[in-house]
Parts: C-alpha cells; sequence; structure tokens
C-alpha cells in the first residue's frame, strides 16, 4: 500500500500532457504482460480469447500484420510462466513499464530540447 502512494505521488509530478503520454506509451507492454497469463503452455500458444483454431485462422486473415502480436505473447506468455509471479508482483512490473516510459519520454523531450 505505501508503494502505491509514492509511485501516485510521483506520478503527478509529471505534467498532465506526461501522464497521458506515459499511459500511452507502457500500454503495449503492459497489455502483453496481462495478457500472457491466458498464455496455453501445455499446447504452446497464446489462447486468444479461447477462440478455436479455424476461428483464429479467420481473423488472422483479416489481421495479417498482427502477426508479429502471436511470437511477442510466446515469448512473454514463457517468461511470465517461469516467474509465476504473484498479482502484486504483476502490478509492480506494469508499474515499472510506466515508470520506464515516463523516464524514456523525459529523454526524448530533453534530447529534443538540445
Amino acid at each position: 500500500m505505501h508503494f502505491a502512494a509514492v509511485v501516485s505521488v510521483g506520478f503527478r509530478t509529471f505534467s498532465l500532457d506526461e501522464q497521458i503520454s506515459m499511459v500511452q506509451v507502457s500500454m503495449f507492454p503492459i497489455v502483453v504482460v496481462v495478457l500472457s497469463l491466458e498464455y496455453d503452455m501445455q499446447h504452446n500458444k497464446y489462447t486468444w480469447f479461447k477462440f478455436s483454431d479455424s476461428e483464429r485462422d479467420v481473423i488472422w486473415g483479416y489481421f495479417e500484420p498482427f502477426r508479429c502480436l502471436e511470437q511477442v505473447l510466446h515469448l512473454m506468455g514463457h517468461v511470465v510462466h517461469h516467474l509465476q509471479p504473484d498479482p502484486t508482483e504483476l502490478a509492480f512490473l506494469c508499474g515499472l513499464h510506466l515508470i520506464d516510459s515516463g523516464l524514456l519520454l523525459r529523454q526524448f523531450c530533453t534530447a529534443l530540447d538540445d
């Protein structure tokens, strides 16, 4: 609980535009972590919301450019299932993605100012 209070206060020190940018930049890695919890280690594939193989193939037919997500989820699925994080550890990991996005954003903006 103390960690959440400290992160919340620290997050609010960023301007509103920076907060929005941090959330936008960190959303993909956070979603990948959360979705990787559904990775099926027994069949070595992501379950895609419990779609059947034929349904998944139809979806890929419409969204072929997003097929690279399968590789990302495959990798992260193995990492998450190997580590077996509890909900608190998952929250910390997602928080780290958020904080890391803020640091990257600040470095990028500083580089643009120079």
